[in-house]
């Protein structure tokens, strides 16, 4: 076991450097619309019904401002790009403020992302990490190996006692897969499909989704960005 930690920690040191802030900015409040949200998971979790939510105009990762609660800012992890299936254009935070429960809570989306010549999204890896009180799991019951649109449908030890579900598309269609993008100046909640990775640990729920090259996108690559989804969420562990 304790060879097993010692491993961990040295990936979890070789995969990310700490997300401080070189050049401090102050969050910007901008026009939004919409809530990202889990599809398959929504009925446990909740989050499209917030009933209020403030959206800020997104910044570079690396600048990832002081007025965040320090509990959210220490699950905030810089990738190393090397990790990543794709070279990163742009790695962008954005992030939102919300009323669930009559309580106000952070999220955040960390977005890596690869653009094509027309400046459009192609490639992505974008990871959610949301405030929750309530862990939306506890009540759900892994019992299917496809989701509700067939798609394949893992669940994966994260800890002892918990697990992480991955959804990889293997059909021609998938579930609606929403992400933060700033859009004509407004922050909108895009939707797409893609592949996804959503686990809750420690009073946080994360929501990963990836959608990369044709190329690289087989079975080693979803085992590679499991683990990298697991040494994320327990990097601080």
């Amino acid at each position: 076991m304790r060879k097993i930690q010692v491993l961990l920690s040295f990936m979890i040191a070789s995969i990310f450097v700490v997300a401080c802030s070189h050049e401090e900015v102050q969050l910007k409040k901008s026009k939004g619309f919409g809530t990202v949200h889990s599809e398959y998971f929504k009925a446990y979790e909740g989050l499209n019904e917030q009933e209020k939510t403030i959206y800020y105009k997104p910044v570079s990762i690396d600048q990832l401002p002081d007025t965040l609660p320090i509990a959210v800012k220490q699950k905030l992890k810089i990738i190393e790009q090397g990790h990543l299936p794709f070279t990163v254009d742009e790695q962008l935070a954005y992030v939102t403020k919300f009323k669930h429960d009559g309580v106000m809570k952070h999220a955040v989306q960390l977005s890596y992302i690869k653009k094509n010549e027309y400046d459009s999204i192609d490639q992505f890896f974008n990871i959610s990490i949301t405030e929750s009180d309530k862990n939306p799991l506890l009540n759900y019951q892994y019992t299917e190996t496809k989701d509700s649109v067939g798609n394949e449908l893992k669940q994966v030890a994260l800890t002892d006692d918990t697990f992480i579900y991955q959804q990889i598309i293997t059909t021609d269609g998938g579930l609606l897969y929403t992400y933060y993008d700033e859009i004509d100046s407004e922050i909108s909640a895009v939707g797409t499909q893609a592949n996804e990775l959503y686990a809750y640990h420690k009073g946080y729920i994360y929501h990963f989704g990836y959608s990369v090259s044709p190329e690289v996108n087989d079975e080693q690559l979803h085992d590679d960005l499991l683990a990298l989804a697991k040494a994320f969420i327990l990097a601080d562990a």
